[in-house]
């Protein structure tokens, strides 16, 4: 594509469940993104593992990307949790959102090549 386009915005989505260790690889791999995520939405389906108390301590209060964290009373499932953070992620008016289980470790270039790969689209709006 010939015409310049400006940096777009993403919102990473992440939904978890009493996978605390799987959560951290995945943060890590979002933080260390070669195209940086604008916000992150973490969705935790009610985990009794620690991980609302690690992303606490961990995650929120970071300078960037933003950050809400939403922890649900009951476990909702994944369909349930992916439209209670979509319905946060699109607080962020963000150009894109990039939707995740905790178990997805992208690799550092995976970001880059997902926008990228919009460009060759028409336009039409789609998810990452």
């Amino acid at each position: 594509m010939s015409e310049a386009r400006s940096i777009e915005s993403v919102c990473a989505l992440v939904v978890t469940f009493n996978r605390l260790n799987l959560l951290r690889e995945c943060i890590e791999s979002i933080e260390n993104q070669s195209y940086p995520v604008s916000s992150l939405v973490i969705v935790d389906n009610a985990s009794t593992d620690g991980t609302s108390e690690w992303i606490e301590e961990h995650i929120l209060g970071k300078p960037s990307p933003q950050i809400r964290h939403i922890r649900t009373a009951r476990n909702l499932g994944g369909a349930g949790g992916f439209n209670l953070g979509l319905k946060a992620a699109l607080e962020h008016e963000c150009d894109w959102i990039w939707l995740m289980d905790d178990d997805c470790i992208p690799e550092n270039e995976c970001l880059a090549h997902l926008v990228q790969g919009s460009y060759m689209t028409s336009g039409t709006p789609s998810f990452l």
